[in-house]
């Protein structure tokens, strides 16, 4: 019966995307053992710019913005913008805390990406969404730890903003949360240090 046939797709859908979260769980816990590892290996760092990483990142995750209706702003300085660290994992960084600030907004909402080059090199994540209660802004960097409170209907296994701060952690950044705009939504701030290009060492491989 065409019900029946209706019954077998839905249940083939769930088990797809069962299979696709778990997919994602297993990739992110090995992320997470990386990226614990990873400031044992900083001699393998090399100058690399942020911009590009983050550039990439965004443009992968349009599609996911695009399924949940959520506009994304990308806005980055003329200039590099060169941390010392490891590419993939910065990578890896950035999507986590894109897929967070995708998820947990609402359709129409907006995700403004900046990366600056001042002081120090920043990469800056605001989103209009739900936001985080101020006395749960510690504990998101706890594995498996999800905020509370929320009506949306969110799947994911916890581990992105412990990734997020590990992988921080190895390449001496910190990551700051607060509110955004307007007392809105949330805003991560993670604070790289600069790397300085001296003339002598312009031919440095830069990924």
């Amino acid at each position: 019966k065409e019900t029946d046939l209706e019954k077998v797709k839905e249940l083939l859908r769930t088990q797809v995307n069962g299979l696709d979260r778990m997919t994602r769980t297993v990739q992110q816990l090995l992320s997470l053992s990386k990226a614990e590892h990873a400031i044992t290996r900083t001699s393998t760092f090399k100058p690399v710019d942020l911009n590009i990483i983050v550039s990439d990142a965004t443009t992968d995750i349009v599609p996911e913005s695009i399924e949940r209706q959520v506009e994304l702003d990308f806005q980055a300085e003329d200039t590099q913008a060169l941390v010392e660290g490891d590419s993939i994992s910065l990578r890896e960084l950035t999507t986590n805390l894109l897929e967070n600030a995708i998820r947990y907004n609402r359709p129409g909402g907006t995700v403004a990406i900046n990366v600056t080059n001042k002081e120090t090199i920043d990469l800056i994540i605001e989103d209009d969404g739900i936001g985080i209660p101020e006395g749960e802004r510690e504990r998101v960097f706890e594995r498996f730890y999800r905020v509370t409170g929320s009506d949306l209907d969110i799947t994911g296994s916890g581990l992105g903003l412990a990734i997020v701060y590990e992988i921080a952690r190895a390449h001496n950044a910190e990551v700051a949360i607060s509110e955004g705009a307007d007392g809105k939504g949330t805003r991560v701030k993670v604070i790289f240090p600069k790397v300085e290009i001296q003339e002598d060492n312009e031919s440095r491989e830069l990924i």
